[in-house]
């Protein structure tokens, strides 16, 4: 029999728990900012990873945005806006503030509102076949321009008849930023957390930064939906995706600062000249059309981190319980040099109870259990 003893399966416990108190607590003293990630469990979902975590860094990678410049140099064309028209960030005639490049600094700062949030999550939309393929599938633009301004500027401009047959007018942006597993299907969610224990309704929670970036190069004309494109603008197709991104982030999860950014390249286009690169990304997709369609990223510095954290101050708790079935193993792996003093432990709880407070949820969400004052003892 290799099933590992009951006592055997007590002492993983107590060490697995308290190395993941230590881990946390010297993340959370050493590191600028911390970025939660699950571990890939097959080939195509370390691709996927990937792909994702090359697009959310994009802003502060990409070559400074200059028209004249990328034409004469064959760039693809690019846009990054910072917080949106919803709070007075003006730039020009652009209804968001923009920025030519941005530093790793800058991009980090716009991800840290305030000291003591440093830890991050990853969301991403999943390729997925029926989803993203097929004649009957809704464009993203469709996804990106529900309930923001420019598709209410375009219904303004229809004509009356035309104007009744769709969705009430008063559908708030960001839709596209719920998950896509637990969201009903009139949500239309399109993102799924790349990060653990990130669960649950989105909006319930506070937003304190969030970084949308997107790698889509698209010549097709802007939706609304299947029927008829918005009329034409002035305003490029970069301007609209950072626009839409700006909106469905800004309105509905009201972050205290925001950023989005397009690149105007698909994966497949960056690896068109073949090799290595190339060849990694057709075996990975296969089918599916993720080299060329769009890859979407957001970074969010939130309070859906509290759950994870619960999770973690939990299981060093359950270890120094005066009086718990562990006491007797963590005094042992003390004694022999394999865990630190006990003294030392109590300063791990401390830090996990620190940063857990730091990223509970507003009360009132149904996300805080007002049951739960065992856990400050």
């Amino acid at each position: 029999r290799n099933d590992p003893s009951w006592r055997t399966q007590g002492i993983e416990r107590v060490r697995h728990d308290l190395q993941v108190g230590l881990k946390w607590q010297d993340y959370l003293q050493e590191a600028h900012m911390v970025l939660t990630l699950q571990t890939p469990q097959t080939f195509g979902e370390s691709a996927i990873l990937a792909a994702a975590l090359e697009t959310a860094t994009l802003s502060y990678r990409m070559t400074p945005s200059n028209n004249n410049h990328q034409k004469k140099s064959n760039l693809p064309s690019s846009r990054i806006g910072l917080n949106s028209y919803y709070y007075g960030s003006l730039s020009g005639e652009s209804p968001f503030g923009t920025a030519s490049s941005l530093s790793l600094s800058e991009y980090l700062s716009n991800l840290q509102p305030s000291p003591g949030l440093s830890v991050l999550e990853l969301d991403a939309m999943i390729p997925q076949a029926k989803a993203l393929a097929g004649s009957t599938a809704r464009p993203l633009s469709s996804h990106l321009l529900e309930g923001t301004s420019l598709e209410r500027d375009h219904r303004m401009r229809e004509q009356p008849r035309q104007a009744g047959v769709h969705r009430p007018r008063d559908i708030l942006p960001g839709s596209w930023m719920l998950n896509a597993s637990s969201s009903p299907p009139s949500n239309q969610g399109l993102l799924t957390s790349l990060s653990p224990d990130r669960v649950g309704d989105r909006s319930k929670h506070t937003h304190f930064a969030l970084s949308g970036a997107l790698r889509y190069e698209n010549h097709q004309p802007w939706k609304t939906d299947h029927r008829a494109p918005p009329s034409s603008s002035s305003s490029s197709s970069s301007d609209k995706y950072v626009d839409c991104l700006l909106q469905g982030m800004g309105i509905r999860y009201r972050p205290e600062s925001s950023l989005a950014v397009h690149l105007d390249q698909g994966l497949s286009t960056l690896t068109r000249s073949g090799g290595p690169a190339g060849s990694y990304w057709k075996h990975v997709w296969k089918n599916l059309p993720a080299p060329d369609g769009p890859v979407l990223s957001v970074v969010g510095n939130t309070t859906r981190f509290y759950t994870q954290a619960c999770h973690m101050g939990e299981g060093v708790k359950h270890v120094l319980k005066p009086m718990g079935s562990s006491k007797g193993y963590l005094n042992r792996d003390v004694i022999n040099g394999i865990l630190p003093e006990v003294d030392d432990c109590h300063n791990v709880l401390s830090s996990l109870y620190n940063v857990r407070d730091r990223y509970e949820p507003p009360r009132g969400s149904g996300l805080v259990d007002d049951e739960d004052e065992a856990f400050y003892e």
